[in-house]
Order: C-alpha cells, then structure tokens, then sequence
C-alpha cells in the first residue's frame, strides 16, 4: 500500500457559506475512497497509511467515477469518529475488519454518570482511551500533506446522544423516575462537551469549530427519543448550552423528529436544521416554518429504489419546497457506476435549480407539484 503521488482535487474551504439561493453537495469520506482500494475499515481508523492511501490513491478514482462535472467536497482529515469525547472518558470503542466504529457501551447507573464527570471537571486534558494516539495520527497526516488544512476526526456527540451512551436506558427511565437527577446529568454532560470542544480547538489549530462533516453542528438524534412536551425542558436547555461552545453558527442534526419537535426549534436560533432520516419529516412540513432554514439528505441506500428522473424530480421538489440545499454522501454501497450516473443526475438538477433561482424564477414555479411528491413519499422512499 503505497502512498500514491497523485494530485489531491480537494477544495481548499473549510467553512461552507450559504450564500446562493440554492446549492447541491456531494460529500465523500475517507471510508469510500478506502473501498475503492479495497482497504477494510479497520486499517483506515488505525493506520495512518491506510488514510494516506485513501486520499492520495482513492480520491482521484472517487472523482474519475464521479465524473469531472462533480465537485466532490473531501477534505483531508484522519477518520471521523464521533465518539471521541466519549472514548476520552473512558468508554471503549470496537473497530470491526469491515464495518463502522462501534461504542463497547457498559451502561451505568445515573448517580456514577454523574460522579464520573464531577470527577473529571478539573481535567481538560482528555487523554483518556485512544486520544493520544489520534493526535499522533494527525501529526503524520499533517507532515504527508504539508500545506494542506487537515481536520481532526477526533470529535463529540450531543448531550442527550452521550449521555445515552454512558447510562443506557437507565437515561430514558430516569427522565420520568429520577427527572432532577436527570437535568443534573445533562448539565454535567453538556458541560463537558463544551469543554471538550475547547480541548479539541487547541489539537485541530482552530479558533472556531468547523470539522468536517458537520461543520461544529450539534448532533443529538437521540433527543427524537423524548416526545415533544418534554423538550422546553429536558432538551432545549441543554442544546442551548452546547451552543455556548465556540460555533459560528446554531447548526443542528437530529434524526428521526416528528412535526410535533419542529416548533420547539424556533427560539434557539438554528441557522441549518438538517434532518438526516426523518421518515415523519418532509420539505414541505419543515418550510411551513419560515424561520427554520433547512436542508434535504438523499441517502446512500435510496438511490437503489431511484431512477435518475426520480432523483431529478427529488431535487426540484425539495427546492421548491423551501430546502436550502440538498446533500448526498458517498457510501462504499454507491461506489458504481449505474449509482454514480444518478449522483451526477443530482448535482446536475441541483445547479439547474440555482441558475433557475438566480435568474428569477420563485420557488413554487420551478416545475412539478411538490405537496402532491411529498404526500406519497414514504421515509425518503416512494411508495
């Protein structure tokens, strides 16, 4: 496995700028360009030539199959790994041969959750579980590409998401059993994870958070766990206390939300609302709310079910609709060419979209009926 001399056609942006009217962005992560070299997993998390590899060797072939006509947005960074905060408080995580990071969760009870960060208040070093090591993995990725802006992939959940991940269940019984000592975990946990986004500034060299992929967005799918009513105040106030951390703007993910959740978002301010996989959700239900700026995921499995007219009519209608932008990441399952064909049908729709809006054209005349599209689109799948 060689380190490659090929050319690195990664754009040189690490923060994106809503600034059209519209935009479509094909992402690519370090687990696809492995899969092109027939790379497992593995060996991407944990060896550093692994990743030289992937960037060096399977980017371009990413992008020859992609087609020139699509920029792919890939900025150099070691493997995106969400847990990293959690593994720095001494939560193991699994890397099997062929398939995502995994958490080894050995649950606890609430009261040791919250012994557990009271102890670690004094200590912002986290250096716990494997974050030495993936300093040093970005070290060697920083010396291979000199001059070139590379990201930690080192990064964090959001509170209701860790503390899931610390207690289990024990955090879904105790919000209704033990409700005080549940806001007084969430505290300490929101708490921490500020924190942890300061220590993550100081390795990753930046004043503001903006990783790649999420760019310093809140990320809390379990929060669509907890029904609605008991948002204002076992969920809220403790996004809005992430947002203390050093974020240039109020970017929320939260999957699986149903439109009761919606309105709840409208006093935090969100400047991005994506809602991954919200098979409740559609373009439609979200631009009822004026305030809430969002965008639309096509995902890697969909466009299995898709023809390319479908995935252009996909487009339009979320546009027209009201989405900001439409997104897709390349997943190893799209790495083809009939998949690819369709990516390209994407990105093509999608720049038509803006020429149509710069030149004039308002929303509900880019073509087709969206309200009829979305009424039978069932999870992101027709039906």
């Amino acid at each position: 496995m060689g380190e490659g001399s090929g050319a690195i056609a990664t754009p040189e942006v690490s923060t994106i700028r809503w600034t059209a009217p519209f935009d479509v962005l094909v992402i690519a992560t370090v687990d696809s360009l492995g899969h092109l070299l027939g790379i497992p997993m593995r060996d991407l998390y944990l060896h550093e030539e692994a990743c030289i590899a992937a960037f060096t060797e399977g980017l371009p072939r990413l992008q020859n199959l992609a087609g020139p006509e699509v920029p792919l947005i890939a900025p150099i960074t070691t493997p995106v790994i969400k847990y990293g905060h959690l593994n720095s408080l001494g939560i193991p995580i699994l890397f099997p041969e062929t398939g995502q990071v995994a958490l080894d969760m050995q649950p606890m009870d609430l009261g040791r959750v919250a012994r557990l960060l009271e102890e670690k208040r004094g200590d912002d070093s986290f250096g716990g579980g494997l974050t030495g090591r993936q300093v040093r993995y970005l070290g060697t990725l920083r010396r291979r590409f000199p001059g070139k802006r590379v990201h930690w992939g080192w990064q964090w959940e959001g509170p209701l998401t860790t503390l899931w991940a610390l207690s289990g269940m024990q955090s879904m019984y105790a919000v209704y059993d033990e409700p005080g000592l549940f806001r007084r975990c969430m505290g300490l946990v929101t708490e921490s994870i500020v924190r942890y986004t300061r220590f993550y500034l100081g390795v990753d060299g930046t004043s503001v958070l903006d990783p790649f992929p999420d760019h310093g967005r809140l990320c809390d799918d379990i929060a669509a766990m907890f029904a609605p009513w008991m948002w204002p105040e076992m969920v809220l106030p403790f996004w809005e206390g992430f947002f203390s951390a050093p974020v240039s703007q109020r970017k929320l993910h939260c999957e699986g939300m149903k439109p009761e959740h919606l309105p709840h978002l409208r006093n935090l301010g969100i400047t991005d609302f994506d809602p991954g996989i919200s098979p409740q959700l559609n373009p439609a239900l979200i631009a009822e709310r004026p305030w809430l700026p969002f965008c639309w995921r096509l995902g890697s499995f969909h466009y299995q079910d898709m023809t390319p007219q479908a995935v252009e009519d996909f487009v339009f209608a979320a546009a027209a609709s009201g989405a900001r932008y439409v997104f897709t990441v390349i997943e190893p399952l799209m790495c083809d060419e009939e998949t690819m064909a369709k990516v390209r049908v994407l990105h093509a729709a999608g720049r038509r979209v803006r020429e149509k809006l710069v030149a004039g054209t308002p929303r509900n005349r880019l073509g087709g009926a969206a309200e009829e599209y979305w009424a039978v689109w069932k999870g992101y799948r027709r039906s």
